[in-house]
């Protein structure tokens, strides 16, 4: 029994090791390595060929992604595609192989598949490649390249394929809009909105409304949503009844939390009265950013940022950082500007950081290709106005650094001084948004600055001259930045800068000044070489 058994053994190894490329098989043998799937000819010979095969692979689409187009991390898909046979010749246990040319990081597909045996001169046939984003997976644009081979050696010519990837992101589950009200003299319900603002989707969404005991529940006050797709919204109601001890002139509080099984998205609690809000969601401006739909990255746009908030000798700007954050944050999710290369951030920036910020921006410029840049320049913190710096009588305007003293301008870098370091390079166009004041040295302005324009460049300002910058401390932003990002977030990001300017203007002059008491007017200032063209332009195209 013995030597029976390891005469099986060596047969079978055998077998096994024969089993090469092209080479003939007494039988049908599938074995599986690190997920590939090898599955060898059954036939006892490989058929000379009189004329030789043409393989072409065509029609190639990602699917059963979130996001068309788009792979995210910790998420799977699937890249479809149409192999067929354009020679004279049937090809031989054909095989896909593939590979990632840009090298992203956490991009998982395997280096070869098995297709088919045989494929007749012109068969075509539908087949996919698997393809995973592990949680590591680096946003970028992955280059994945295909080609076929068979036994007899005719080899198709490569194909490629582009697929944006997509870093992890916390999930983000929110509750966009609740209402609580009366629907008889003994009954109350309680409508809300959640929805899935994420870029992936959610699992197993649990909602739980904790009421007043002097309501009772109709029926569920909790229950769990099986999947929320990303910008997914699902409504849902709760009804409660009134006990004796109901007192319509008070005030009860309903709290409904959500979260999804990760427990990650626990982020957001609602809490409400019959008649007010007593502690709310942050605005869905800040919470529910829209996300690019483009599956290319607006990979010329080049954005500085810069907000400061906490200086050492003089008054903070309140919710600077924030403003500065959140815009970088519609850069990047709602026109599609990669994070990690070409937006520049800063928080609380000294006179060496705001100089290296711009530097930056320079050698970015100079980078592109055919001075095709497009430019973005953020700012919120303090502003001041002194003499220019070129000796002449005009005025200047200045953002303060956080490391000054006070609102010294020979330590502050000027709008001559973007001007000229944007001069040095050639470039499609620039923006510049300031949420900043110039009132802080409490004189008058005696004249608008003149500059020596040079390029299209757009500058939208948060105040006229000699008037203040408000926070709008109710928004956790700037008026300007705040009616600046709604605009984007109504749009969804299409809104050019004519009707941008228009409606930032209109509802920053009418809000600001019924809270405030204060004159706060935004200023647009083209330059000449813009012409009308910036009327037209968008953040990022």
């Amino acid at each position: 029994m013995k030597k029976r058994s390891i005469t099986i053994a060596l047969s079978l190894c055998m077998a096994c090791a024969s089993l090469a490329w092209g080479q003939a098989s007494s039988g049908s043998v599938s074995v599986s390595i690190s997920g590939l799937s090898f599955a060898p000819d059954s036939m006892t010979d490989i058929p000379a060929v009189q004329s030789p095969p043409l393989l072409e692979i065509s029609d190639l689409r990602l699917a059963g992604t979130d996001s068309p187009g788009i792979l995210a991390a910790n998420e799977s898909g699937f890249i479809y595609f149409t192999l067929r046979n354009a020679g004279q010749g049937d090809a031989y246990n054909l095989r896909l192989y593939a590979s990632e040319k840009n090298g992203i990081e956490g991009l998982q597909l395997p280096s070869q598949k098995f297709i088919a045996r045989q494929l007749k001169p012109g068969e075509s046939r539908a087949d996919s490649l698997s393809v995973s984003g592990l949680r590591n997976l680096a946003e970028g644009m992955a280059e994945i390249e295909l080609y076929m081979n068979e036994a007899n050696s005719h080899a198709g010519p490569p194909v490629q394929t582009s697929i944006r990837t997509r870093e992890f992101s916390l999930p983000k589950l929110i509750i966009s809009d609740i209402v609580l009200s009366d629907i008889s003299d003994r009954e109350i319900r309680l409508y809300a909105t959640i929805r899935n603002s994420g870029l992936s989707s959610l699992q197993d969404v649990s909602i739980n409304v904790k009421y007043p005991d002097v309501v009772l529940a109709k029926g569920k006050s909790s229950e769990t949503l099986p999947l929320l797709k990303p910008d997914e919204s699902r409504e849902v109601f709760y009804t409660f009844a009134k006990t004796r001890a109901f007192n319509g002139t008070h005030n009860y509080t309903f709290d409904v939390d959500i979260k999804d099984k990760t427990d990650l998205a626990r982020y957001h609690k609602a809490v409400y009265t019959k008649e007010r809000v007593v502690a709310a969601e942050r605005d869905p401006i800040d919470n529910d950013i829209p996300r690019s739909t483009k599956v290319e990255p607006s990979s010329n746009t080049y954005v500085l940022i810069i907000g400061n908030e906490n200086y050492k000798k003089i008054s903070p700007v309140p919710h600077a950082i924030n403003d500065a954050r959140v815009f970088g944050e519609y850069c990047r999710l709602t026109y599609n500007v990669p994070k990690s290369t070409n937006i520049h951030f800063v928080a609380n920036a000294g006179l060496a950081d705001m100089k290296d910020g711009l530097d930056w921006l320079v050698t970015k410029a100079k980078e592109a290709k055919g001075g095709n840049a497009e430019l973005i320049i953020y700012y919120s913190g303090h502003g001041t106005v002194g003499k220019a710096r070129d000796g002449t009588s005009d005025d200047d305007q200045y953002l303060v650094p956080v490391d000054v003293s006070n609102l010294d301008v020979s330590l502050s870098i000027s709008r001559h001084d973007i001007y000229a370091s944007l001069s040095e390079v050639s470039f499609k166009r620039a923006s510049i948004f300031l949420d900043a004041c110039y009132s802080g040295d409490k004189r008058p302005i005696v004249k608008e600055p003149v500059y020596k324009w040079k390029g299209k460049i757009f500058l939208f300002a948060s105040s006229s001259l000699g008037q203040v910058s408000n926070p709008y401390s109710e928004k956790g932003h700037g008026f300007f930045t705040y009616f600046l990002l709604k605009s984007i977030w109504e749009t969804r990001g299409n809104i050019n800068y004519a009707d941008m300017v228009e409606q930032v203007k209109q509802q920053v002059s009418s809000v600001s000044k019924s809270i405030t008491k204060e004159e706060q007017k935004p200023q647009e200032v083209p330059m000449p070489e813009a012409k009308d063209e910036w009327k037209r332009w968008k953040i990022a195209n």
